[in-house]
């Protein structure tokens, strides 16, 4: 028998839930449902217990596990009738001391065919993603809350001592099964959110980092917030050069790598002195960025042509770890047109309907539903300038019923050899809000320089700093340096 299809990637990620809110039927406010998938089933819901605890969410977990178990046995009788085809010669993924840890999970890692090439042969890998570090963290001091919510001028900072931190783990397990098919279970535990708030547990933990920040980072420190990362499948036809993508993983709005050790502030999230202002003054889950790193649940065709890649998807619009909470859907395009395998340019648009409250999460605010108008555009560019790589993009969105106003943001990243195993590295991102949920716009641009050396495949250590500008408004400013110095590891 032979398969006219063949499936080139197959991949799922899955993690625990962390915090003191995992596990627990709690409603999800943002959208009014019920998060079943990480925190299981309510109280009146849950009909399957065991030892007083929901144990849906566990049967769960036992389903996906069975499945990675049977997978081999399944594939083993198919690859006995099937022949082998040739592996389309997909652009390579970023490489050199400056590129991040392998992200295998990544939409690049599978049009590389990094993971499920013709050579690759079955079996299960573990893989484990850490970063530590070691650096400052500017904090607001100077004044209580009451002082911020009427503070003009410049903001009051200070720096933390150095301390030491471990930002991220994140843990994959990887299935593949035959030459074209594969199962990806993976998760992560971060510190920090880079990723649009869309559920209690995700905000819960947003606003207890929070308040910490605000107390001058003292008392007991926040704990880690553990979910799902990527849950999906993914298949190609090297016949057709192209293949799906099913299941939860991130949209491939924006590039999947960049040089600094965080992603530019201008497609995701940052944890600032000044958005800690702007929560004292009472928006408290404000995320300053056009919130294109996302995840959520979909599908996706992609695929290569003679002079390009393409991208066409449809998702819920409800974030990662969530059902939908409406009947529309989000639809995604991305096209690139490439010269060779260093230069190219592409576009990238988002569009759908979602329901949101612009009143935030917090228990206290009134919690009235509105229609979202989503839409997202972005342009990105890539080439080789002599020896220096540089990568650009400039990105809107805009919800109406959330916003008001278009964000936009815009980044460009440099990186250049020094040696075979050292890189340096500069990165210029800026970030415009026309209008914050507290009236006057925001404004923030940032420069990072650093350096990276590769000790050894999967083991990287980084040297950077970058100095950032912040202004509310026409009154409010403030600047600050940071600096970092990190390892990171992938096994």
């Amino acid at each position: 028998m032979r398969l006219a299809f063949y499936p080139r990637l197959v991949a799922a990620a899955i993690s625990l839930k962390a915090g003191p809110r995992a596990w627990r039927g709690l409603p999800d406010r943002r959208l009014g449902g019920w998060h079943t998938l990480t925190r299981g089933l309510g109280d009146k819901r849950c009909r399957v217990r065991a030892g007083g605890v929901c144990a849906v969410p566990a049967l769960l977990l036992g389903a996906l596990a069975a499945l990675l178990l049977a997978l081999p046995v399944y594939a083993q009788a198919i690859t006995q009738s099937s022949s082998q085809q040739e592996v389309p010669n997909f652009p390579a993924a970023p490489t050199g001391p400056s590129a991040p840890t392998a992200n295998a999970g990544s939409i690049s890692s599978i049009l590389s065919g990094s993971m499920l090439g013709a050579t690759s042969s079955a079996g299960l890998s573990l893989h484990v993603h850490a970063r530590a570090e070691v650096g400052n963290e500017p904090t607001i001091t100077g004044g209580n809350l009451a002082n911020l919510k009427t503070l003009t001028g410049a903001v009051p900072l200070t720096n933390t001592q150095i301390t030491g931190r471990l930002p991220s783990v994140s843990v994959a397990l990887e299935e593949i099964v035959m030459p074209g098919v594969g199962v990806r279970l993976s998760g992560d535990m971060t510190q920090q959110m880079h990723e649009p708030i869309t559920n209690g547990d995700q905000e819960d933990a947003f606003q207890q980092r929070q308040q910490w920040r605000l107390n001058g980072y003292s008392g007991q420190k926040p704990l880690y917030f553990g979910e799902i990362a990527d849950a999906y499948l993914a298949m190609t036809d090297p016949t057709r050069h192209g293949g799906l993508e099913l299941g939860q993983f991130r949209i491939p709005f924006t590039f999947s790598s960049f040089s600094t050790l965080e992603p530019p502030l201008a497609i995701a999230p940052e944890e600032t002195p000044m958005t800690d202002l702007i929560a004292a003054r009472g928006a408290i889950d404000y995320q300053p960025s056009t919130l294109v790193w996302r995840r959520d649940i979909g599908m996706m065709l992609f695929g290569q042509g003679n002079s390009g890649t393409y991208m066409f998807g449809v998702f819920n619009g409800s974030g990662p770890n969530r059902l939908d909470d409406n009947g529309d859907k989000d639809f995604f395009a991305r096209l690139d047109w490439k010269q060779g395998a260093n230069q190219g340019i592409g576009v990238s648009t988002l569009i759908g309907n979602d329901v949101g409250y612009p009143g935030g999460l917090a228990p206290t605010a009134a919690i009235s539903p509105v229609p979202v108008l989503r839409r997202m555009y972005g342009v990105h560019a890539f080439f080789d300038l002599f020896k220096i790589h540089v990568k650009a993009e400039w990105l809107q969105s805009f919800e109406a019923g959330m916003d008001h106003g278009p964000r936009r943001g815009w980044y460009v990243d440099l990186d250049g050899p020094l040696s075979s195993s050292d890189d340096v590295y500069a990165q210029y991102s800026d970030y415009t809000d026309p209008s914050t949920p507290l009236g006057p716009p925001y404004h923030t641009n940032q420069i990072a320089i650093g350096e990276a050396h590769e000790f050894a495949p999967g083991l990287k250590w980084r040297t950077e700093m970058l100095w950032r500008w912040e202004q509310l408004g026409k009154s409010v400013q403030d600047s600050y340096p940071r600096y970092l110095t990190g390892v990171e590891m992938a096994l």
